[in-house]
């Protein structure tokens, strides 16, 4: 029977987080939390599985996951600081994604206020149409609503005769 990173971690009392950076300290992942990889030494003994909802297009939903054989715990030599280098590290990774999200965010905001503040003054710029000259729009206003009114009078004479 194979075991996940959440099996495997609540034998040894860590989160699932915690059991993937210890299978990456040990060689048999790579990557960064979040999205690690399988590495040569991972793939001779690790089977990856797939599960999805069975739905199509908007509704589908499904995520692949690892497999890892049940003696696997005593080829990784769990020590208490190992675990504690591990959780050390997962902040870290946690705090520099954290800032780079807030950095991301800041420029963003700055990008979009200099653009707002662009288009602003462009807009001033430009002079105002008289809204005197769109009698083009106003004819074509008052024939929509002639033409229903002209069909309502058809619609209650026909009734009326009924």
């Amino acid at each position: 029977m194979g075991l996940s990173a959440r099996r495997l971690g609540e034998m040894v009392d860590v989160s699932s987080q915690v059991m993937n950076g210890i299978l990456k300290e040990r060689g048999y992942l790579s990557g960064e939390m979040g999205n690690y990889n399988v590495t040569e030494k991972g793939r001779k003994i690790v089977i990856e599985k797939g599960w999805d909802n069975g739905y199509g297009g908007y509704a589908r939903r499904g995520y692949n996951y690892l497999e890892w054989p049940d003696n696997i715990l005593e080829e990784l030599n769990i020590t208490p600081e190992l675990v504690e280098k591990v959780k050390n590290d997962l902040s870290e990774q946690r705090r520099q994604k954290r800032m780079e999200a807030e950095l991301s965010a800041e420029e963003n905001f700055r990008k979009f206020m200099e653009q707002k503040n662009k288009s602003s003054m462009n807009r001033a710029s430009i002079p105002k149409t008289d809204t005197s000259d769109n009698k083009l729009g106003y004819l074509a206003v008052a024939g929509v609503i002639g033409a229903s009114v002209y069909g309502l009078v058809k619609l209650v004479k026909y009734m009326i005769d009924e």
